[in-house]
């Protein structure tokens, strides 16, 4: 197989072919090979998975550093909070990361939870997808600008088809957030909303929310209860505005800047209520209802002498006598009949609202210790104007204090023209030292420019007057003669002299 021959063949056949034949011919060969790398590239490039997400940006370098000395190819994601690797080296980076003791900070992926097997029974199968619930729930929550960190931990009631619904448990979660400040009503509010969303069948009422410190920020039940994060909004409300009201009264007396007020208040967020039972007679003109009616009716019939039948009263209720001296039949009857009203039944129920004030401090500052203050007089405006209860324990004190600053008053700050400051005075050496030299430098320069006419003549005076004969010898020369002129100057104008031979040496340098 002769090749050369057969590549000339293929030339010769490919240019005896039509040029509109030939473009086609290049232009399906680059797109199926732009194909084939396309297909190569997806068939063979390394399929990641998220395995570290919701990291420390320290943890994540750190973790980073770890991996790839490892040889472990990795990826960041999420603005460097979450780490992602190969598949295929996705246990081996948990392996590696656990033995350096990392992250320390974090969640596992969704790839944690993904792996499944023929022999996982419904039970680990829902176990995983509330431990994956419960993962991205806290995740969703440390997105809040204000949270740190977050756990959820979710009961959900297992589904029993042989159970009634009604008694069947309800659904309930706890949430743990760490914050930065104090979340307020609204932000509480917005996270057992998120929560109660992403589980199914959970109600708000269910869902429990408390701080790093322990403390419930949700009151979590229906009785007009309220969380910390209201009873601390609501005490530090009001002893704000009752500061800026002592502020107010005192600063129209004293000034401002002469008073200090502190107010601490104590609040009673318990709900409780009184019930108070009256009985009271009816008022005039009116009976009352009737609660019972007792009648009693005594017959009495017989015959005898006159006088009283035996046994009844003195004023029975009717007598029926004979005539004198015969035999009577006597009749006696009695009837009583009494009847009992019902009394009036008044029952009052207080209901205290929570909030209410169970205890005042306040204390007042007044910048005054030069003048003779009335400090009795100040306390009482100042506990009229708090609603000062004795019942209540609360305490106002007020006393007079030199403030800090107060003995000597700072004089006035006079600003400082721009030519004063320091700045100024260098920048203003600095030129003047500029000027200086360029002044010197000029003059320096019009000495050497001097100095050199004045040589340029001599020379040329050498040239061309002669010497006298008593000095000059026949064989001297030009440049005899300019030495000696040069010497004379030397000897009449030395520091003229020394300044031009400077001169010279720094135009040769």
């Amino acid at each position: 197989m002769n090749l050369p021959l057969q590549l000339s063949n293929v030339r010769e056949k490919w240019e005896q072919q039509a040029p509109q034949w030939r473009k086609r011919v290049i232009f399906i060969v680059a797109i199926s090979l732009l194909v084939m790398i396309g297909l190569l590239y997806v068939a063979f490039r390394p399929n990641y998975v998220t395995v570290f997400h919701g990291l420390a940006l320290e943890d994540a370098a750190e973790l980073t550093t770890e991996l790839q000395s490892k040889h472990i190819s990795t990826k960041l994601e999420n603005a460097g909070t979450s780490i992602a690797v190969p598949r295929k080296q996705a246990d081996q980076a948990r392996l590696e990361a656990a033995g350096a003791g990392l992250p320390r900070s974090g969640r596992v992926g969704y790839d944690l939870f993904s792996k499944s097997s023929f022999s996982m029974t419904e039970s680990e199968r829902a176990l995983q997808q509330q431990l994956l619930l419960e993962e991205q729930i806290a995740y969703t929550l440390e997105k809040i600008a204000c949270i740190q960190d977050a756990e959820v931990k979710l009961a959900l009631p297992k589904d029993n088809v042989f159970l009634d619904p009604k008694r069947q448990t309800q659904a309930t979660a706890s949430v743990w957030v760490k914050s930065t400040q104090v979340l307020d009503a609204g932000q509480v509010a917005g996270v057992v909303h998120l929560v109660s969303r992403a589980v199914p069948d959970l109600k708000p009422e269910n869902v429990t929310i408390i701080d790093a410190d322990g403390r419930v920020l949700n009151s979590g039940d229906e009785s007009g209860g309220f969380s910390f994060t209201e009873q601390q909004g609501r005490q530090q409300a009001l002893q704000l505005q009752l500061e800026r009201s002592i502020s107010t009264l005192l600063g129209q007396v004293f000034g401002d800047e002469n008073v200090a007020v502190r107010v601490v208040a104590e609040l009673d967020f318990n709900q409780h209520s009184t019930q108070t039972v009256r009985f009271e007679a009816p008022g005039d003109g009116e009976t009352g209802l009737v609660r019972q009616i007792e009648e009693m009716s005594d017959f009495y019939s017989g015959e005898g002498s006159g006088g009283d039948a035996p046994g009844t009263d003195s004023n029975p209720g009717e007598v029926t006598q004979s005539p004198a001296g015969g035999k009577s039949s006597n009749t006696a009857e009695k009837r009583e009949r009494t009847i009992a009203y019902e009394l009036d039944e008044i029952k009052e129920v207080i209901t205290y609202a929570p909030g209410a004030i169970k205890r005042l401090s306040v204390s007042v500052i007044v910048n005054q210790p030069e003048l003779a203050i009335d400090t009795e007089t100040i306390q009482a405006a100042v506990q009229a104007a708090v609603g000062y209860d004795q019942q209540r324990s609360d305490v106002v004190s007020v006393q007079t204090m030199s403030f800090a600053g107060s003995a000597e008053p700072t004089p006035p700050v006079v600003a400082v023209p721009w030519y004063g400051t320091l700045w100024a005075k260098v920048g203003v050496g600095l030129l003047v030292a500029v000027i200086a030299l360029l002044a010197v430098r000029a003059v320096s320069r019009r000495k050497q420019h001097l100095l050199l006419e004045e040589l340029q003549l001599a020379q040329v005076a050498a040239t061309a007057e002669p010497v006298e004969e008593e000095l000059l010898e026949p064989q001297e020369d030009e440049t005899e003669r300019l030495r000696k002129h040069l010497e004379r100057i030397a000897r009449q104008k030395p520091d003229d002299f020394a300044f031009l031979i400077r001169a010279w040496l720094n135009e040769e340098s």
